[in-house]
């Protein structure tokens, strides 16, 4: 039943006005992943270790280049 009173229920995640991670690397023409270009970010730090990652370099934490975001 809708309750008028109640809050807003979402699936908004909190954000931060800043943060820091580490800039692995950029692609300024990716096309592998579907039509189309696309300028892509790489980001350090993947701690799911896919068992098919096109990008397992990227695993390490704190590789590549501190940037605040």
């Amino acid at each position: 039943m809708f309750d008028a009173a109640s809050p807003v229920l979402s699936h908004a995640h909190p954000t931060a006005d800043t943060g820091t991670g580490f800039l692995h690397s950029v692609e300024t023409a990716g096309a592998v992943d579907g039509p189309g270009l696309r300028f892509i970010f790489f980001t350090s730090g993947c701690l799911f270790r896919c068992l098919y990652c096109h990008n397992p370099d990227t695993w390490k934490l704190h590789n590549g280049r501190a940037v605040t975001l």
